[in-house]
Formats: structure tokens, sequence, C-alpha cells
């Protein structure tokens, strides 16, 4: 006899420690509809056991964990109807089952694409006969010539493929750039922005506005302020974007540094951003940071320094960092054709590893810049092949530990990225900013991303981002060459003034180098701009995607973007005072 007992057990017990590891974060409810096939062990009259093959139709309902970006782990309650099989005595036997499997599932883990499921179940099975009837096919169970067979518990595995639909949380579909024109690409704003996670909003209500609360008011106006350009462009970049287009908004800056936070906060409220935060870094000291508005407008939490945010596609530009120090050790040679490191990508010639890293591996290698994102991720293969771990892992042992950062992890919903970190997952999830969008009008939450690569992904607070910065410049992080080569133009973008280096934009403007980049995904924007000569680094970061989407930096020029022209104007190019460390 197959011993069914402990094997269920054995299933219950995994279940239940997996939803202890896990916690309630990543847990998915919903349903599944489909056709399953699989094989069921029960005894038979002389206490045999006996293996039948089943197929049917598969209704039920559906508890899942994820394990990974790939795997979850799930409960599952079928019901499972088996049409009459016809007997040679000129019947036939009907069959249900109520099922109750346990499945690791192969696939996205909350998209709608059939999956691939294996498993074993526990179920009960019931069935009817009916014998000397011709054609059973009109037939039911109910008929009064019908007899009920048997009522038995089973055990049995399954392999097959079905659909689930998510319920408990919005439907979230990443769609990177590939390859295509620019001309045939429908971004949003801005079409330098690599990985759009672009997600599918659930209506749950009106979220009270965050720039009402306790208080909250817009600074008066001057009209004659230096600054009123900008923060008038955000008012109007932000028409065209589905929603009712908002009034200019004019900031009257109070000089120095109470003036650049009023600036911010007046974009925020313009913009409708729930929460926001930045921090600036001067002579290796985080100089000033601090948050603004709510991370969690639902619990009323509010943004700070410390929370973290999704980073979206800066976070290609520390992937660079760790990619160059590969390269500073001899393990990967950026004009290597990328195909050496297992990587096959289509062009005009051969691509290497360099024209990936600067984005111009379509058409003909290394003649014309095309960002994409989906081919900046090949370079976790690179980094994998050459040193035989992960992107995550070699992200927190080479900067998240050394540098000691609490606040910056892997996306913290796939699990085997987000540990390399050795952070508590619970704890850095209470600190994680959620992520709003305005829909028709109102301001909605969506549902977080589930993608970690070295194209986007990276989990981080504002002074942790500047103290990456900050070990850049103190050659901590890369030697002088490296570094040089990073962030040196290596492809025009729009004139020799806007360029792309290696993971960053390289831009000049009235005599002074900006190294930047910029992230965007629904629910999630950022910017980090480095002034070297100045020794300066400004990042900031929002719960939606208006802090970069609002503005048209298509054709790579920073100072699109409000505050980073706010940054530019008052603290690189003017001489607005920066306090000391605090």
């Amino acid at each position: 006899m197959i011993p069914r007992l402990p094997i269920v057990a054995l299933c219950v017990v995994l279940l239940t420690a997996a939803a202890g590891r896990l916690g309630a974060q990543d847990l998915s409810v919903g349903g599944r509809l489909g056709a399953v096939g699989g094989a069921v062990w029960f005894e038979d009259d002389e206490s045999n056991d006996v293996m039948q093959p089943k197929l049917g139709l598969q209704l039920g309902g559906v508890v899942a964990y994820g394990l990974g970006s790939m795997l979850s782990l799930q409960a599952e309650l079928w019901f499972v109807q088996k049409g009459w099989t016809e007997t040679q005595e000129g019947g036939g036997r009907r069959m249900s089952y109520l099922e109750l499997p346990l499945l690791l599932v192969v696939a996205a883990p909350w998209g709608t694409a059939p999956e691939l499921l294996a498993g074993v179940s526990v179920g009960l099975e019931l069935a009817c006969s009916v014998t000397g009837v011709p054609d059973v096919g009109g037939v039911g169970c109910d008929d009064p010539r019908v007899e009920w067979q048997h009522k038995k518990v089973q055990f049995g595995t399954w392999v097959g493929l079905g659909v689930r639909q998510r319920l408990g949380a919005s439907q979230l579909h990443v769609h990177p750039t590939s390859g295509q024109s620019p001309s045939d690409q429908r971004e949003p704003r801005g079409a330098a922005t690599g990985i759009h996670e672009t997600v599918l909003p659930r209506r749950v209500g009106r979220v009270p506005d965050p720039n009402r609360r306790r208080g909250t008011m817009t600074p008066r106006i001057s009209q004659s302020s230096p600054l009123r350009a900008a923060v008038t462009a955000v008012a109007l970049a932000s028409a065209g974007c589905g929603e009712t287009p908002l009034a200019p908004v004019s900031v009257t800056p109070v000089p120095g540094l109470q003036g650049f936070e009023a600036s911010l906060d007046s974009i925020r409220v313009a913009l409708r951003i729930p929460g926001m935060a930045a921090a600036i870094a001067l002579g290796g000291e985080v100089a000033w940071a601090r948050g603004f508005g709510f991370a969690d407008v639902e619990r009323g939490r509010p943004a700070s320094d410390t929370t973290a945010f999704y980073w979206a596609s800066v976070t290609k530009s520390v992937a660079a960092i760790v990619l160059m120090q590969l390269v500073e050790e001899g393990r990967v040679n950026l004009d290597a054709p990328i195909s050496d490191y297992g990587v096959t990508l289509e062009a005009d010639g051969v691509v290497t590893v360099r024209h990936v890293f600067n984005h111009t591996s379509e058409g003909v290698p290394g003649t014309v810049f095309r960002y994409n994102g989906s081919r900046y991720i090949q370079l976790g293969t690179v980094m994998r092949r050459a040193t035989g771990k992960t992107f995550a892992e070699l992200l927190a042992e080479r900067i998240l530990h050394p540098l000691g950062l609490r606040h910056t992890a892997p996306d913290v919903n796939l699990l085997a990225d987000f540990y390399t970190s050795g952070l508590e997952r619970q704890a850095f999830l209470a600190n994680v900013a959620m992520p709003y969008e305005l829909v028709d009008g109102q301001v909605v939450p969506y549902g977080r991303l589930r993608h970690f690569s070295p194209a986007a992904g990276l989990v981080s607070s504002v002074r942790d981002l500047a103290r990456i910065s900050i070990a850049l410049d103190s050659g901590r992080l890369l030697g002088p060459a490296a570094m040089e080569e990073m962030l040196s133009p290596s492809i025009e973008i729009d004139g020799p003034s806007r360029t792309y280096g290696l993971g960053w934009f390289v831009q000049q403007h009235a005599g002074v180098k900006l190294e930047w980049h910029h992230g965007l995904a629904n629910g999630h924007s950022s910017l980090i701009v480095r002034a070297p000569q100045q020794g300066l680094t400004f990042v900031i970061v929002a719960n939606t995607s208006r802090l970069t989407g609002a503005y048209d930096i298509g054709r790579a020029d920073v100072l699109q973007v409000g505050p980073a022209q706010l940054f530019v104007e008052s603290f690189v190019l003017g001489d607005d005072p920066l306090p000391v460390s605090r």
C-alpha cells in the first residue's frame, strides 16, 4: 500500500513552514479554470493499489505563496468533473473529484499565462454508475437508473497546465523595451526610460489626497522667480497624461535650503505625488535629506530619508559599478562578443558587452544609441558566467555589505534575491513606500513590482543611495581608470553635450559635467544627478511615476526635470549654502 498519510502530513508541514517563512505579503488568492491531467492511486475491492489516469475540467480557488520570479507554492481547492466512461455492460461510470492539491507552479507568479503545475493531492472521489443503458451521454447521476458506487478518500499526483487570475492585488505585467525604433516605441513621457513595469490598476476607492492632510500649504509665487520656468513646466508637462491638466504652479523660493525644500514640495503637490524623498551629498557627507508627504497614505505613514522606494532604472547605474569592478579584475572584457558569456542577440554585426552596456547593440553595433532595458538585463548573465554568482549576490557582497546599507536590497518580493541583503524581510517591508498612480483623476494604490536585474528592481532609501555615490567618489568602489571609463561619453545622443557613458547619462551644461540616470515605472520614479567637479550628488524618488514621467527627457536632457533644474540652479551653478552633515 502507498503510505498516503505520512506523505500528506509532510506536505502540510512544508506548506505551514513556507507560510511562516514567507509571511502574508506573499499571499495571493485567486481562481483557476482549465483542463488538468494526472494519476490517482486508490484501493480496489481487494485492497490492492491501483493507478488510474485522470483528465477533467478544473475549477477552483487558489492560495499561493511566491517563491521567486518563476516559482510559487500553492494550496488549491479543485472540483474536477469527469464525464461518463462507457463500460462493457452497456452503461457507464461517472466520477467527480473534490481535490486539495499542494502544487509547485512554474510560471510568472501572478500572470495569466498558462502555468506548468506539478504536485500531490488528497481528495474525495464520488462515483456513480449505470448498467444496461446504450447511450449514457444524457444521463445524470440524479437519474433513477443510476446507482452511487462509492465515496472514498484518494491520494494522487498531478501534472498539467493551468491559468490563474490573481484577485488579491493589482495585476503586474513587465514590458521591457525591445528592438523597436524610437518612433515605434509607445512609452511614457521620457523615451529613455528603460524597463517599464506596467501595471493594471485595481480600483479600491479614492485615496485621501495626501497633499491636503495636516494643513499642507503651497507657498505663494513670484512672477519674476528664476525657478518659475522649471516649476511651471511641471504643470504643463502633466497635461496629456490622460488626466485633467493642472494649473501652473509657481514658487517664491526663500534663499537657501528652505526655499529649495519649498520648491520641491510644491512640485510634489502640483503633480499630486503622495510621497517623495530627496537627499544631497557634499564633500563625502550626506549634507541634507528629508521626506515629503506620505509613504503610505492609508496608514498615514510619512515618507522619510530612510524610507525604501523602488528605484526602477536607476538600478542600471548601480549595476554599472558592479560590472566595472569585474572589468577591473579581468573577469569581464567589455570588447569581447557577448556571446562568449552565453548571450545571443540579433544585430547587423558582432555585439560586444560594451554595446549592450551603452545601448548601442541594435542595428549596426556601436553606431546608434537605442535605449533597451531588456538587453541591459543580459548583463546579469554576463556577470553570472564570469563569476558563478547572480547580480543580487554580487551587489550584496560588493556594495550593500561593505557600505553597511540597512535600507537597500533587491526587490523584496523576490525572496532569493532579497535575502542576499542579509536583512529581515518583514521589518524591511514595513519601511517600503506603497506605490500609487493617478487614474481618472484619483490617486489609487498600485501593485508592487516583481523584478530584479541589472536593469531595474533595486529598493533603497535616498540616504543609502547618496552613500553609494559618496563611496564612488572616494574610490571605495572603483579605481580611477574604471570610473573614468564608466563616466566618460561613449556615444552621442543629441550632440556632444548629451551623451551616454556606461550605465550613466553624461551631460554638459554651462561648463559643468552632470552624470545622471532616472527611473520610471507605474507607481515609481526616481532620479540621481551627480556634479563631480563640485562634489555634489542629488537623489530624489517618489511613489508614483510622475516625478520623472511628467517630463519629456527623450533627448537626454536632465534639466527638463523640474527637481533636477532646481538642484543645478541652486547648488551647482548657484551659491546657496548647504548645512553641515546631519
